[in-house]
């Protein structure tokens, strides 16, 4: 069968560029949990296993059991892109505790995402100030928040190398900087503070998948799939590890290997998205026609579902020599594909079939 290319993909990982700031803050839900009581960290480790469902449950209850943790409630908001409940939790923390800068500083983080930039600033400064002895989890509070906005990363590195000079080996503060040096696109230095923050937990997975992450601009893949499988070793869970793994397989050209790793992703995760297509795709691969029509008829019941379910589905049928059925498909492909998106090797599939 001739590849006519790798199916699209809406999300196709780190390129290069620098990170939205909405998607690194995302990548930091382990980092807010480190300080706290088991069942926050327990809730955070949901998010970041893509099982985002269980999150504010989990952090609700937290917060019932202590008020201090409404900051990560709030935190949590942010991660699901509730920004009006995020804020509402954070004001009620004032409410409770108007001397309290970690609710100054999630408030301050809200209003920055909601582009009140001046607003947003004010509150992070108000946060910094509070207190006449400053404390490191104060510090990563406002740190954090800067991350919210890319014009603020010098003021976001300054209140966290302050709160890592108040405590060098606290995982959250170096994870929080190598997610602020990423943003800057210094590669080097975020590797660095992602290994001080493995280091400092050894059952952390989020900073190893991280570094495979900054290796795959350099297309060094023997150093992404080392920790990649580190990041699995430290946590079975980690979803997002094996969906870098199939994807790593599959420039490899190892077809059973990608294959596996994708079950295993989608066995775990709440969001798969595209994956189910991929993993069709991948299931061509390894000339698992079968298997992969099952994938495209659930894939293709999707109203949402990308034209190019069409073609893959078609070549498929058309490897089995179903040529009918694989006639069908590919039409509707043609119909529904945009004709600057049809490569040449698309005709060509259809004209064997044709043949």
């Amino acid at each position: 069968m001739n590849n006519p290319g790798r199916p699209e993909q809406r999300n196709p990982g780190f390129t290069g560029r620098t990170f939205p700031v909405l998607i690194a803050l995302l990548f930091t839900a382990s980092a807010m949990t480190f300080a706290q009581s088991p069942e926050v960290r327990k809730a955070f480790r949901y998010y970041d296993i893509e099982q985002p469902s269980k999150l504010i449950p989990a952090l609700e209850q937290a917060a019932t059991a202590s008020p201090e943790n409404l900051y990560y409630l709030g935190q949590g908001y942010i991660l699901t892109g509730n920004l009006d409940k995020a804020l509402a939790t954070f004001e009620k923390g004032i409410s409770a505790d108007d001397e309290n800068p970690m609710m100054v500083a999630g408030k301050g983080q809200v209003k920055l995402l909601q582009k009140k930039t001046a607003e947003g600033k004010a509150l992070l400064t108000e946060a910094a100030d509070m207190n006449r002895k400053k404390t490191a989890e104060q510090l990563k509070a406002v740190g954090r928040g800067y991350l919210a906005d890319t014009k603020f990363l010098l003021d976001a590195i300054a209140a966290l190398e302050k709160a890592k000079s108040m405590n060098n080996g606290d995982p959250m503060t170096n994870f929080l900087l190598g997610e602020a040096y990423l943003m800057q696109n210094r590669g080097g230095e975020s590797v660095s503070s992602y290994e001080r923050a493995a280091a400092a937990d050894n059952k952390w997975a989020t900073p190893l998948y991280r570094i495979a992450k900054v290796y795959q601009r350099s297309r060094n893949n023997e150093v992404v799939m080392d920790y990649l499988n580190r990041a699995i070793a430290v946590d079975p869970e980690f979803a997002p590890a094996y969906k870098e793994l199939g994807e790593t397989y599959y420039l490899r050209k190892k077809a059973k290997e990608a294959v596996k790793a994708y079950e295993k992703y989608l066995s775990i995760t709440e969001t798969p998205g595209e994956a189910k297509f991929q993993y069709a795709f991948f299931l061509i691969m390894d000339k698992n026609y079968e298997k992969a029509n099952t994938i495209f008829k659930e894939v293709l019941n999707d109203k949402n579902a990308s034209p190019t379910a069409y073609l893959f589905y078609g070549m498929s049928l058309l490897e089995q020599k179903k040529y009918d059925e694989a006639r069908g498909v590919f039409e509707k492909y043609f119909k529904t594909a945009k004709p600057e998106d049809i490569k040449a090797s698309a005709y060509a599939e259809y004209g064997k079939l044709l043949l």
